[in-house]
């Protein structure tokens, strides 16, 4: 599916219609009130609503787990092509396949390492930071303390929320598999994941340390994706592959990278 136009359209839109009903679901604060049992004595409103949120992700992912076992039919190739049949799988494959990725590709991974380096922190602290610094909250503080920081993050999620629905633009600006073959656009697709994971690895065992080591909360990683940002925005206007009309109208998008 992620080699032709349609299936990546289709498969960008869910993508970006779920993130707005995840966000969504952190930006309620009410769970606690629609599943009163979860309040407990060890457990207030806070926790209450968070494992609110949660349960009802696992309800949704159970769900679609099981429509797509039941409608989802595969079908055997047992006429493979010899050549494309004897090409190597698994993790080595996608390593070996970054020598002989197609001409613009490498470019590509790098922009968009680049970009999820700047993106990330704000995905992952963003809350955080809108209890805390905007909202000036604290969750083990006072009672006010704590309500202001759960205020501050709703708001947070209902920012992310708002962000969600700008995702749908990716299927008008944005390429990958379109510089592949059918054969490579899966092991092209798995490269490209592996430069937005790496960057995630990195944020989430960097970020924390490089905002202690300024103890200036979240702001230095904030201030840090900025400017990977804006390194970003000049590396790709520099090195990608300028493409025609003609070009971008028969090519494939890449969904949401």
């Amino acid at each position: 599916m992620m080699a032709d136009l349609s299936g990546n359209i289709i498969y960008a839109f869910w993508m970006a219609f779920g993130n707005i009903l995840g966000y969504s679901s952190g930006a309620s604060g009410s769970w606690q009130k629609w599943f009163p049992f979860l309040l407990t004595n060890s457990c207030c409103e806070s926790c209450a609503n968070l494992k609110g949120a949660f349960l009802i992700a696992v309800v949704f992912l159970a769900i679609c787990m099981t429509v797509t076992l039941i409608v989802a039919k595969e079908v055997p190739l047992s006429d493979l092509d010899e050549e494309i049949s004897n090409q190597g799988t698994g993790l080595l494959a996608i390593f070996k396949a970054v020598k002989t990725l197609p001409k613009g590709m490498p470019s590509l991974l790098l922009v968009t390492s680049l970009t999820w380096l700047a993106w990330f922190p704000f995905i992952l602290y963003d809350t955080d930071w809108m209890g805390r610094e905007i909202y000036h909250g604290e969750p083990s503080g006072t009672k006010e303390e704590i309500d202001a920081f759960n205020k501050g993050v709703q708001q947070g999620a209902f920012g992310l929320l708002l962000n969600s629905p700008l995702d749908f633009l990716w299927l008008l600006v944005s390429f990958s598999e379109s510089t592949c073959s059918f054969e490579t656009a899966g092991l092209c697709t798995g490269v490209l994941n592996i430069s937005i994971v790496v960057p995630q690895v990195i944020i989430s065992l960097g970020a924390g340390p490089w905002d202690a080591l300024f103890g200036k909360g979240n702001i230095p990683a904030f201030a840090l994706a900025g400017v990977l940002a804006l390194i970003g925005g000049f590396v790709g206007l520099a090195i990608l592959p300028k493409m025609s009309g003609k070009t971008f109208r028969r090519g494939s998008f890449g969904s949401m990278h």
